[in-house]
């Protein structure tokens, strides 16, 4: 063995100070093979969504040169990380960590984290020292400002000792492990069964919604069932494509009853187009010309539209481009596209490289609550103990649904002029599922009592 380091004799209070001085309150470990090291990349199966957990950067989507195909071209999808390795002596920055995606695989790498400054951990990562010796842990979570910082754990560490006690079989790729409070080494699923039951008990709640600023308000409208359980979660009215609650997305479904099968779709992604008509010109565009007028104020642009049908009343059709539903592999840099087939025009489009990251960061984890409501008095939701949990996605599965349909468009914009001449515009984008087709955007898909947490199927 080398000259002994610090990683070979940290322990796990030591490690937990370190990550929390930087802002982390819940890491990852990646039990390391032999392979891992500087000369290999750290290699994972699976997409862009295997990382999902990292505050990825907007990534680019391009055909790139590549050894294994001697000179032929191949699908690469790399997004930017903002990596920072940590020690007793301060945190080492590191330029050009990046995550890469190769769609047509699929497999995913990360790359570059180990840097050139001085203090990097380069005796565990080099294969001529110890960067093939078994038993070391990477350590990573974010902290401040979004940023990825990380330690590597030497075999002969204590820290690494009491660690691979959660590396049991059936551990996912990335083993989730909080520092501090809550509980070391309780999971985020545990957690969020916990806040959920404590939500479940408090029964009927009145109908709000939390701001930016912390301040609960009341909240009227279509969405306030959602607001409400965010709320109650600690979480403010959401329009960032992160998780909402401890790596958890969390989704309420309308039910009738207890016992009753839901019967609206859920919503699972609401973003913009970045293409067409709707992005070249304005938003007010792609309501006017494809819209209906509903009367001389108001012109509405909605309707589910479903791969491959023309929708009756925008006369929009989508496709998928860049994508052999046959294969099932990702050709090109596609995009999911809303044609006038009588023009050929593009009306919006969402491409592959916005959808990738937003797909695999808001539903790695997804939790799917029943709620009731009633409006008298005033409006209140009750939330329901037997709730539907999803672990584990794709992008594949999410743009296969996609293709064949299970997954549709469902906009809700309009632009209405007012007394005063101005218009008042509203605009939103849902891309939406029924319940029955929820299980195949999942690898694993249950159905789960939160007060007593036994799996039964769906």
């Amino acid at each position: 063995m080398d000259e002994r380091i610090w990683q070979d004799t940290i322990n796990l209070d030591q490690m937990t100070a370190l990550l929390q001085s930087q802002g982390c309150s819940e890491v990852f470990l990646k039990f390391l093979a032999p392979n891992d090291n500087s000369k290999n990349q750290i290699y994972a199966p699976g997409d862009i969504t295997t990382f999902s957990m990292l505050p990825l950067q907007s990534g680019t989507l391009a055909r790139e040169s590549h050894s294994r195909h001697s000179g032929e071209t191949d699908l690469v999808y790399r997004s930017h990380v903002d990596w920072n390795w940590v020690s007793p002596e301060g945190t080492i920055p590191v330029s050009g960590a990046q995550v890469i995606y190769y769609p047509q695989y699929p497999e995913v790498r990360l790359s570059g984290i180990l840097g050139r400054r001085p203090g990097r951990p380069t005796i565990l990562f080099n294969e001529r020292r110890r960067g093939r010796e078994p038993g070391r842990i990477l350590v990573f979570g974010v902290g401040h400002a979004k940023k990825v910082f990380a330690l590597i754990l030497s075999q002969h560490s204590p820290a690494a000792a009491e660690l691979r006690i959660v590396n049991v079989k059936g551990s996912p790729l990335f083993v989730p492990y909080f520092l501090g409070t809550p509980p070391v080494g309780m999971t985020n699923r545990e957690l969020l069964f916990a806040e959920l039951s404590r939500i479940h008990h408090l029964k009927w709640t009145p109908s709000i919604a939390l701001e930016k600023d912390g301040q609960i308000k009341a909240c009227r409208g279509n969405t306030c069932g959602g607001m409400t359980l965010e709320a109650h979660l600690g979480v403010n009215r959401n329009a960032k494509p992160d998780p909402d609650f401890a790596g958890w997305e969390v989704k309420k479904f309308k039910v009738a009853g207890w016992e009753r099968k839901p019967t609206s779709p859920v919503t699972l992604l609401t973003p913009s187009p970045d293409k067409g008509a709707y992005s070249e010109h304005s938003p007010e565009e792609l309501v006017r010309r494809w819209g209906t007028i509903r009367t001389r104020q108001r012109i509405d642009f909605n309707g589910r539209h479903r791969a491959l049908k023309r929708n009756g009343s925008t006369q929009l059709t989508l496709r998928v481009e860049g994508y052999d539903p046959n294969s099932q592999i990702i050709t090109g840099n596609g995009m999911i596209g809303l044609w006038d087939d009588r023009t050929g025009e593009l009306a919006a489009g969402w491409t592959f490289e916005k959808l990738i990251d937003r797909w695999g960061r808001k539903h790695r984890q997804a939790v799917y609550v029943p709620a009731l409501d009633r409006s008298e008095p005033d409006l209140e939701f009750a939330f329901g103990r037997r709730v539907k949990i999803g672990e584990g996605t794709s992008f594949n599965l999410f743009i296969s649904a996609m293709a064949r349909g299970h997954i549709f468009y469902d906009p809700g914009s309009h632009i209405e002029q007012l007394d005063d001449g101005s218009w008042d515009k509203h605009h939103r984008h849902q891309f939406r599922v029924t319940h029955t087709q929820l299980p195949t955007l999942y690898d694993v898909f249950e159905t789960v009592d939160i007060l007593s947490p036994v799996t039964s199927p769906n």
